[in-house]
């Protein structure tokens, strides 16, 4: 009886094996197309293809996201480094007020960025939203302090910012550089905040990934 039972075991282990160097042979091409062999294998390869496609997928995803995240926690350190940097050099800068202004918009965007990394694998976005809301949020942050700083080294920015830029005033150019910055910037920060409340919404729900 373990005599039949082990020689039905090499059977299969045979026929296992038979299949599996078929399979392989198959790969490189060298069964005939019309062999059922050959329709066996590629049926086999399809199936496998197709469930490992969308964890595949969902596996990439997770990870943009992640890399994005990892990204928002990067760049919200580096803009509270320079922050600090320059509220050190604050009375260096032309108009001194602009420079303070940018000192703290820079620490308090940095920590928005920094919180906004750490919640940003919990939003529900397709890929293209997500890039999207990536680029807003970067942007908006970036931009609005940029601007600070440009309107504290050309003595510049009563345009926009008359109480913190007072009576200086630059040149038309310097001018519409800052309000161009400064308004792109509130308009991307108000559409990327948008866009991450509704990506906070009920977990339950889901949507379709693009």
């Amino acid at each position: 009886m373990r005599t039949e039972t082990s020689v039905a075991s090499s059977e299969r282990g045979a026929r296992n094996w038979d299949q599996w160097k078929y399979c392989a042979i198959a790969a490189t091409g060298d069964i005939a197309p019309g062999s059922s062999w050959h329709t066996c294998c590629i049926m086999s390869s399809r199936s496998g293809r197709r469930r490992r496609a969308p964890e595949d997928q969902l596996m990439s995803e997770s990870n943009r996201m992640l890399q994005q995240a990892h990204r928002l926690l990067q760049l919200g350190i580096l803009l509270s480094l320079l922050a600090l940097v320059v509220g050190l050099a604050v009375p260096a800068f032309a108009v001194p007020c602009p420079a303070l202004s940018a000192h703290l918009l820079g620490i308090m965007q940095g920590i928005f960025l920094m919180v906004t990394g750490l919640l940003w694998s919990r939003l529900r976005f397709t890929k293209s939203m997500s890039r999207l809301a990536f680029g807003l949020v970067v942007y908006g942050c970036l931009g609005a302090w940029t601007a600070n700083i440009l309107a504290g080294v050309w003595g510049a920015g009563n345009s926009m910012l008359p109480i913190a830029a007072g009576q200086a005033r630059g040149t038309e150019v310097q001018e519409g550089i800052i309000k161009v910055i400064l308004r792109t910037a509130a308009v991307s920060l108000i559409a990327a905040v948008t866009l991450i409340a509704w990506g906070l919404r009920t977990s339950g729900v889901d949507i379709s990934r693009k």
